[in-house]
């Protein structure tokens, strides 16, 4: 559907490697048979609207993502967390992210569906596909619209720019010697909202604000100088280009490396994008046909 947030449950689906199955939307159970919808259990269970979708995938799937992580399942501490950034997402980000809904209720994507159903041209640059992009879009002020509140985003990028100061720390501590041989924690080479790795926090956080630069191109952001790394680094996940397109992940790439005002001193600059055309695979286990055991069921469009 031109108007559906709904790969934001993709995008967890493909961090989770569950097998979603793309249900057929005449079949929809959705009682007034809009999507996301999930239903589990072969039909027993029944979800659907992003923040429901990701709170259930949250509490019986959250094994799959920390075990593809090589870490341990989240602690009840850090379960609480996520489920404090979903709520926070829907109720703050939503608002915030989203142009104004339409007469069905949802936000017009419209030229968001272009850019996924746009066939790769070898050689077109990601550059031109954001400036066509840019072109093609309805001209929104992001900052015009009245009754916002951008203190969230100055929250977020302070409690952002907290942690990538605890990360450096982390990078200049003194190397440890156990059992007569060094030991040091690889830290992570990004921040995210919860611990030290990526969670579903970071899937309803981020996939709310990558909506900006989509809706929104030539917003400056760079006030924010650690919320647009954050934005970098989730929008670079293989997770994210398979669920939105890799054309999508371009173009908000390429709005977020726009020129600006600039980073405060001290804020180191992001790690490269990855080669253009170089998106892997979904991760071992995503099935978007018939999946193995046909148990999950996604009521979603398909990406184009």
């Amino acid at each position: 559907h031109p108007s559906s947030t709904s790969p934001t449950v993709n995008w967890a689906g493909f961090e989770l490697g569950l097998d979603l199955v793309m249900g057929d939307l005449a079949e929809n159970p959705h009682p007034r048979g809009k999507v996301p919808c999930l239903t589990d259990q072969n039909g027993k269970i029944m979800v659907f609207e992003n923040g429901p979708i990701l709170q259930y995938l949250q509490d019986h799937y959250d094994k799959n993502l920390n075990e593809m992580q090589n870490f341990p399942s989240s602690s009840a501490e850090e379960s609480a967390q996520i489920t404090n950034w979903i709520e926070w997402a829907s109720a703050s980000l939503e608002p915030l992210c989203l142009p104004d809904v339409g007469p069905d209720g949802r936000p017009p994507i419209l030229q968001q569906r272009q850019l996924q159903s746009q066939e790769p041209k070898p050689l077109q640059r990601s550059g031109q596909l954001a400036q066509s992009r840019r072109q093609q879009a309805e001209p929104r002020n992001f900052y015009s619209r009245p009754g916002q509140d951008f203190e969230v985003l100055e929250e977020l990028n302070r409690l952002l720019g907290q942690k990538q100061r605890q990360l450096e720390q982390r990078l200049q501590e003194p190397e440890q010697v156990s059992g007569g041989r060094v030991v040091r924690d690889a830290p992570p080479s990004s921040c995210f909202l919860v611990g030290n790795y990526f969670t579903l926090a970071d899937v309803a956080v981020a996939s709310l604000l990558l909506f900006i630069p989509q809706f929104y191109p030539g917003t400056d952001l760079s006030q924010w100088p650690y919320l647009v790394r954050y934005m970098k680094d989730c929008a670079r996940r293989p997770g994210y280009a398979n669920a939105f397109g890799p054309n999508v992940q371009a173009m908000v790439l390429d709005e977020l490396n726009l020129p600006r005002g600039g980073a405060p001193p001290g804020v180191p600059p992001p790690p490269p994008p990855p080669p253009r055309g170089s998106i892997p695979p979904p991760p071992r286990g995503v099935d978007r046909g018939g999946g193995r055991d046909g148990d999950r069921r996604l009521f979603t469009p398909r990406r184009m």
